[in-house]
């Protein structure tokens, strides 16, 4: 949308009530729960709006009095005759309007380009074909990797200007280049398990129901019925795990760890997947192929990692006083950006779900502290429903999603199209191999099985490779080095082979993608993982069948033999084998099963491939645990039942999605999983926040080692740089200190904040790529930075951000409204909100930037 220079028009310069969930997404209005929409503000009747013939035609409304963002009527603010429509595309997570190419239905257009491939310097490898980054998507692009540096140097349409194109090893991908897959769950030493065949008998344990409240009036605790399971501490207390899945695992650990690693992270190279959380039972053999992410620097390879994973009981993570404060301290310093937990894995509420508001509540013994933060990946989450993963939303906190091993230990999975509406952060995670998927692309395809069955398609093909890339890498706090095709980043790189039809519909054939299709993958550069003779593979790589498919992967890694680094394929298999034979000869023949070694991928035509696929085990079940309100799948099928969620369609108020709660926040008679959800004041209230000590404490959200300067040049107000004759004494690159900004919109690379007032000049461009994701439109923050100037334009690089309220109980008020006259210059309020106001009813914006000297840009805010 954009405006011209001056508009005759009554403006209210008013930020919008802030809200713990996002409100600057552009093209989007906030309902903060009255229903009106209007941002709260109501003119009296006797108040005058004179638009004038001019605005008439340069400023329509729609039918309801607003300019909504659709694109029509009301958008059309610049004067043309045409829709606005294209000059911007929403950039909003949701993997539609922009933020995902969404013409994979129809697919990309265009000649496919011819590839030849030609030798060159094998240091610097340029690979042609398909290019999926994933947020974009090129049907001729290429790649150029430095295997040297480890990066990539160019990732576009076109990569031949840059320096070393014409030195380049040419590799024709002859399919699909992506980012190498993230796996941000997955307990990598558990992986030479079998799928675990838990019994489909009842475990259950006499209770005693006047001494316990968990216990039934039938005196009976099921640990588990029909073979399914109440929650993680069910099955961990079924004596068949103890008896299989233990045994198994005890058997190889304390003398085959480096082993049971490698066989683990080879099977993910096989499926393109470059990274894992989950490593930290093997710390001793991390940094071996995939990247061991939760490792730290040392097993990660990355030049900052911040990530931690506890594996604890909640409960028993809340009640540990001095962890508590651990993770509170390094919150706040920045020293951990994601903390990697198991939520709410299970079905029973009073065990399961209690675990959100464990989490999102102030510890009776420390008031001041939660630990439902930003920082917190929430992994399962299978038993939150409406209101619990707005905790999450409220909180920035993120999701991990394991369809598989839910559905086969509680009979469904976590609510994604309610975490989805809520612009709940996801990404996918394989779980282990004893109940979750062999590998991520096998994830994906189970995912998409869920969706397309029970949830109408919510889940699309460009949903789940963002899930498993970009998106896995933003929750582990990582995105800055990994999980998407930009110059600069590692060159963590696989290529899925497809045909014209597949290359046209990239993100459909990735999701279809298996351990055969996998024509290269490459760390740091280094092919580890392909097609034979595809790239330059290293001196110790050795040839593998893959279902009939020649390729090469790379098990050894030098002669020594510390570690185990000098095993081939073969050695690693035959030390696993060995070590499991006795451990078979003494189980129990129904047990013996669970001692083979799980092999690295299933060949079609096999009663184990056939089995194993995502059509044939991601289904629903009926848990007998749940209480039926919340049952996925009814004990008995209902007639004209859809989505299968047990409420006929007549009756259903979301019939394509499967939604036995039949839950609706706002009480419009559409279920919560069926539309977009809009959290206010009131549905997100201010606890306090991680880290505080006093009422009023202030956080610092990232800062670096060291503390914010303290002898910056404060300036008072914004006015000071960025009004004419204002910045007259502050030259170019002084640093500076503001404190009291109110955040107006978040953007990519940084955000807008104004100061507390209404007066023109008091909106400023905030650069801060490196904060975005942990400041919110809404906040009041401090800053410290310097002063920069480009097109035309004043702003701060901020090198430290401080909210002022994120542990107050009682927030600042917004600022205060000024009324402006007709025909005012926009120009003068850059970055600052505004509410736009006619007949009584209001629009909020922010004026973002001049896009030509009488036109400027703006985005809803509110």
């Amino acid at each position: 949308m954009r405006f011209g220079g001056t508009l005759p028009l009554l403006i209210l310069l008013i930020p919008a009530l802030a809200s713990c969930h996002f409100t600057g997404d552009k093209g989007e209005l906030n309902d903060y729960g009255d229903g009106d929409r209007d941002g709260g503000v109501v003119l009296p009747d006797d108040d005058p709006i004179n638009l004038g013939d001019r605005d008439e035609e340069a400023y329509e409304l729609d039918s309801d009095g607003l300019m909504d963002g659709d694109g029509t009527d009301g958008d059309l603010l610049d004067g043309d005759e045409e829709s606005d429509k294209d000059d911007y595309e929403p950039s909003d997570g949701d993997a539609s309007d922009g933020d995902v190419p969404d013409g994979d239905e129809d697919g990309l257009t265009g000649d496919i380009l011819p590839c030849e491939p030609r030798d060159g310097a094998e240091n610097v490898l340029l690979i042609q074909g398909t290019v999926v980054t994933p947020d974009e998507a090129w049907l001729n692009g290429e790649v150029l990797v430095d295997r040297q540096q480890h990066i990539i140097l160019c990732a576009a349409p076109d990569c031949s200007s840059h320096a070393n194109y014409a030195e380049a090893t040419h590799i024709c991908a002859e399919g699909i280049v992506m980012p190498g897959m993230l796996d941000p769950h997955n307990h990598a030493g558990y992986n030479t398990i079998p799928r675990w065949k838990h019994p489909g008998d009842a475990q259950c344990r006499s209770c005693n129901p006047s001494s316990d409240p968990a216990c039934p009036p039938e005196g009976q605790k099921c640990l588990r019925k029909d073979g399914l399971y109440r929650h993680r501490y069910s099955w961990s207390d079924d004596p068949d795990y103890d008896r299989t899945l233990k045994v198994h695992y005890n058997g190889l650990k304390d003398d085959h760890h480096c082993a049971m690693q490698k066989w683990a992270e080879l099977r993910m190279l096989a499926h393109g997947t470059t990274g894992v959380a989950g490593s930290y039972q093997m710390s001793r053999c991390h940094y071996i192929l995939a990247r061991n992410l939760d490792q730290a620097t040392t097993g990660s390879g990355l030049a900052r990692d911040a990530m931690r994973t506890n594996i604890s009981a909640v409960a028993d993570i809340i009640k540990d006083d001095a962890l508590v404060a651990d993770y509170c301290s390094e919150f706040a310093a920045g020293d951990t950006t994601a903390l990697l937990l198991h939520v709410a894995e299970g079905v029973v509420e009073a065990d399961a779900k209690e675990e959100f508001w464990r989490l999102a509540e102030p510890d009776p013994a420390h008031p001041e502290m939660t630990l439902m933060a930003g920082e917190i990946v929430n992994i399962h989450s299978t038993a939150g429903y409406t209101d619990e993963l707005a905790l999450l939303s409220c909180a920035g906190a993120k999701l991990v999603w394991s369809p598989r091993s839910n559905v086969d230990l509680y009979g469904q999975t976590a609510n994604i199209p309610v975490a989805m509406n809520m612009g709940v952060s996801i990404a996918l995670g394989p779980d282990w191999t004893p109940s979750g998927s062999l590998s991520l692309l096998q994830e994906m395809q189970c995912a998409k099985s869920i969706s397309d069955r029970y949830w109408d398609g919510a889940v699309s093909d460009e949903n789940l490779v963002r899930f498993s890339t970009l998106g896995a890498a933003e929750v582990m706090a990582i995105e800055e080095q990994i999980g998407s095709l930009e110059t600069g980043k590692l060159a963590d790189v696989a290529v899925i082979a497809a045909d014209e039809d597949g290359r046209r519909h990239p993100y459909r054939t990735i999701v279809a993608a298996e351990a055969w299709d996998v024509r290269l993958t490459l760390v740091g550069g280094e092919p580890l993982y392909g097609d034979r003779g595809v790239a330059p593979f290293g001196p110790f790589c050795e040839d593998l069948d893959v279902c009939g498919h020649a390729k090469t992967i790379c098990a050894k890694q030098s002669d020594s033999a510390a570690d185990g680094y000098n095993q081939r394929l073969g050695d690693i298999r035959a030390e696993l084998e060995t070590a499991l034979a006795p451990l078979r000869d003494a189980a129990a023949s129904t047990d013996k099963y669970i001692f083979d070694l799980f092999p690295l991928f299933f060949c079609p035509g096999t009663e184990e491939y056939d089995a194993d696929r995502p059509e044939a085990v991601c289904t629903f079940h009926h848990n007998p645990h749940y209480d039926v309100v919340h049952a996925a799948v009814p004990a008995e099928a209902v007639a004209d039942d859809r989505d299968t969620d047990g409420v006929a369609d007549a009756d259903d108020n979301c019939p394509r999605v499967n939604n036995a709660d039949q839950l609706d926040k706002d009480s419009d008679g559409t279920g919560d999983a069926c539309q977009p959800i809009s959290l206010g004041p009131a549905d997100c209230p201010r606890r306090p926040s991680i880290g505080c000590q006093v009422e009023g404490a202030r956080r610092l959200i990232l800062p670096p080692p060291d503390s914010p300067p303290q002898d910056d040049r404060p300036l008072r107000t914004v006015r000071e740089l960025t009004a004419p004759g204002g910045n007259l004494t502050l030259p170019f690159g002084d640093r500076v200190m503001l404190s009291a900004l109110f955040v107006t919109v978040v953007e990519p690379s940084g955000f807008y904040a104004q100061d507390d007032g209404s007066r023109p000049y008091g909106g400023m461009w905030i650069e801060a790529p490196n904060l975005i994701g942990r400041v919110r439109t809404g906040e009041w923050i401090d800053i410290w930075g310097t002063i920069e100037f480009a097109a035309g334009q004043w702003s701060i690089h901020a090198s430290h951000v401080r909210s002022t309220d994120l542990c107050s109980i009682s927030r600042p008020d917004p600022p205060k409204p000024a009324q402006l006259s007709p025909g005012s210059d926009l120009s003068v309020f850059l970055g600052m909100r505004v509410q736009m106001v006619r007949d009584r009813k209001a629009a909020g914006v922010v004026i973002h930037r001049r896009l030509t000297p009488d036109t400027f840009e703006i985005l809803q805010a509110d």
